[in-house]
């Protein structure tokens, strides 16, 4: 399976990436220069990973709120404290 996706990498970018010997394979200039990018591409795609699903765990977003003034003044502000406290994310308007 990895012999047929390194050939059909060396067809598509139209080039050798690595030489086939009687003691297994060793990269071209052109596959350590593709090895070199590969690695900087899967740190990039790691990143972009967990800066998304640092958004899937999390509550986020806006809620709106509408209380009479006894709740409003009373029953509220420890509330909404503690939503901050726990949902940084949460937006209340």
């Amino acid at each position: 399976a990895v012999s047929l996706q390194i050939r059909q990498l060396e067809q598509f970018l139209q080039t050798r990436l690595v030489e086939r010997t009687g003691r297994g394979i060793k990269a071209t200039a052109a596959g350590e220069t593709l090895l070199a990018h590969g690695e900087r591409i899967q740190q990039v795609v790691d990143d972009a990973i967990r800066a998304v699903n640092a958004f899937s765990h999390d509550v986020s977003g806006t809620i709106t709120l509408g209380t009479g003034a006894t709740a409003c003044i009373h029953l509220l502000p420890p509330l909404l404290e503690q939503l901050r406290h726990d949902y940084p994310l949460l937006s209340v308007g």
